[in-house]
């Protein structure tokens, strides 16, 4: 047991860090955390395949690109079922930009099924929310769903009725200074 005037003379030092280390520091601790992102990349086609064997008939397209996904696709035959048996004749796209070490946008596709519940139909994580990656996205999912999509959807629906999330627009004037 230390007594009090052993306490008084024990001198505290502060010590300095840089940002960098702190930096390094936290990375390292976050993959001891979640684990490293390679290693969850290098294991994305077994995820695929685990995916098509437990359930037969799944879609999955998968493109890579210096060992990160560039493009995925995945539509499970298990939501294509589904869907043609009980869901309503709406189609919800939405897409969102992914918050992870590596980016990207997560494109997906809901139907409502018959208890007004959203229904998954297909996701797929693209690079970028542009046009060619929703034109793959929806050509892929017209093949899947056989709907007929096989062109832009303007093009296709003209008379369709679409909806813009009030959250975003909200964001956009502010941005602009309404």
């Amino acid at each position: 047991m230390v007594n009090r005037r052993e306490a008084a003379n024990v001198v505290t030092s502060t010590l300095t860090v840089s940002l960098t280390k702190c930096r390094r520091a936290k990375l390292k601790a976050l993959e001891l955390i979640e684990g490293a992102y390679k290693a969850q990349y290098e294991k994305i086609y077994e995820y695929l395949l685990k995916a098509k064997t437990q359930n037969e008939g799944t879609i999955t397209i998968c493109y890579m690109d210096n060992r990160l996904v560039q493009r995925m696709y995945v539509c499970l035959q298990a939501c294509k079922d589904g869907y043609r048996v009980g869901c309503k004749r709406i189609v919800g796209l939405d897409g969102c930009f992914l918050k992870g070490y590596h980016g990207g946008y997560l494109l997906v596709a809901i139907r409502i099924d018959a208890n007004n519940g959203i229904y998954p139909l297909a996701y797929a994580a693209v690079e970028s929310e542009n046009q060619a990656s929703w034109f793959w996205f929806l050509e892929l999912l017209a093949i899947d769903l056989e709907i007929g999509l096989l062109e832009a959807i303007c093009m296709l629906f003209p008379n369709a009725k679409t909806r813009h999330c009030v959250r975003h627009l909200h964001a956009n004037f502010k941005k602009t200074g309404f």
